[in-house]
C-alpha cells in the first residue's frame, strides 16, 4: 500500500470522538458516577461506575473520560495513550490521593501508605525490589531444604483443592435453588 492510499483509507475512516463537551465549568477534574453504559473514545464505562473528567489542555471545554479498569488494575483514558502514563492518568490519580484515599484514611485513623501517587513504574519497581534475594544458583539444594519445598507445595495444593471444594460447593448450592 503507498502512502496516498494509507492517507485516503484514514480519511475515509470514522473518527471517534475522544472527549466530552462541558460548557458549564472549567474544573482541571470533574469526578462522575455512570447513570448509563457508555463509550468514550476506547474507554467503556458500565452503569454505576466512578469515572473521572479530565480538562483536555489544547481543546476548550473539551474532557477526556478516565476510570479504573478493574479487568486490568489499571487506569484506562479515553484519550489515544489509553492506559500508558500521561499527564490525563497523573491528574486522576493525585485527585484519588489527596481526595479520596487520604481522607479516608484519617478517618479511619491508618497511616497512609502513599502521600504521592506513584507511576505504574514505580509501584513494578518497588515490588521487584521487595521480592528480589539473593540466591546462588551454582550450590546444590540440601535434602532438608527439599523437604521444605515439598511441604510448601503441598500445603498450597491442599489450601488451593480446599478453596475449590468451597466455591463448588457454593455453586452446587445456589445451582440446586435456582
Amino acid at each position: 500500500m503507498n502512502h496516498s492510499t494509507s492517507k485516503r483509507t484514514a480519511k475515509a475512516a470514522p473518527q471517534q470522538e475522544a472527549t466530552i463537551l462541558v460548557e458549564y465549568t472549567t474544573a482541571k477534574i470533574i469526578p462522575c458516577t455512570a447513570k448509563v453504559d457508555f463509550q468514550v473514545g476506547n474507554s467503556q464505562v458500565r452503569k454505576g461506575e466512578k469515572f473521572y473528567l479530565v480538562r483536555s489542555e489544547r481543546r476548550e471545554n473539551r474532557y477526556y473520560v478516565v476510570h479504573f479498569n478493574s479487568t486490568r488494575s489499571a487506569y484506562q483514558c479515553s484519550c489515544g495513550a489509553n492506559m500508558c502514563e500521561h499527564e490525563h492518568l497523573k491528574t486522576t490519580r493525585e485527585y484519588v490521593m489527596s481526595h479520596i484515599v487520604a481522607p479516608a484514611a484519617v478517618e479511619s485513623s491508618e497511616v497512609t501508605p502513599m502521600s504521592i501517587p506513584a507511576t505504574v513504574a514505580e509501584v513494578k519497581a518497588a515490588r521487584r525490589a521487595t521480592q528480589v534475594e539473593e540466591i546462588d544458583v551454582n550450590r546444590k539444594l540440601t535434602a532438608a531444604e527439599w523437604k521444605a519445598i515439598a511441604k510448601a507445595d503441598k500445603a498450597r495444593q491442599r489450601a488451593w483443592a480446599a478453596e475449590y471444594r468451597q466455591r463448588a460447593e457454593v455453586l452446587r448450592k445456589e445451582a440446586s435453588i435456582a
